[in-house]
């Protein structure tokens, strides 16, 4: 008995210790969205492959990995925010998206490269916590922190 219970202290010391690493390594940084336009709208197959999930797992939990893959793609964002932003609706309106976005307390949680056949791009992976968005330009409330991609070049860090 005395064995079983040094195992599970053990375990569950080694889980605190884990997630306290996790929540260190978690880097955030407020910032503001200057150019909508470097927003990536659309989560591509293939956008985190081996290379940049790797980098990006250097940063952030493989929890909260698993979030920005499934709630990183405009067509997963909150309806009251996809219907401001979304350059898939028929009267995209950019200036009503650029306020929204710039409306939006954003944090940028991890950084990482992507090679075009064109370019190399540096990409900066952006969360958009719901309870920090609480009624967001009066009429917007969502439950699920939803992330952006963008150019870090779009962004700002405010300090």
């Amino acid at each position: 008995m005395k064995k079983i219970l040094t195992i599970i202290s053990i375990t569950i010391l080694l889980l605190n210790i884990e997630a306290t690493i996790a929540q260190k390594a978690v880097k955030r940084e407020l910032v503001r969205i200057n150019e909508n336009d470097k927003r990536s709208a659309t989560f591509f197959e293939g956008s985190f492959n081996t290379e940049i999930s790797t980098e990006i797992l250097k940063q952030i939990t493989a929890k909260q990995f698993a979030e920005v893959q499934s709630n990183c793609d405009e067509r997963t964002y909150p309806i009251c925010i996809k219907n401001k932003i979304s350059l898939y609706q028929e009267k995209y309106d950019p200036i009503v998206a650029k306020a929204t976005v710039q409306s939006l307390k954003l944090y940028r949680i991890a950084q990482y490269k992507i090679a075009t056949s064109f370019a190399i791009y540096e990409m900066s992976l952006l969360i958009a916590p719901a309870k920090e968005n609480k009624n967001i330009n009066g009429d917007c409330n969502y439950e699920k922190d939803f992330f952006i991609i963008m150019q870090t070049s779009g962004i700002e860090v405010i300090k």
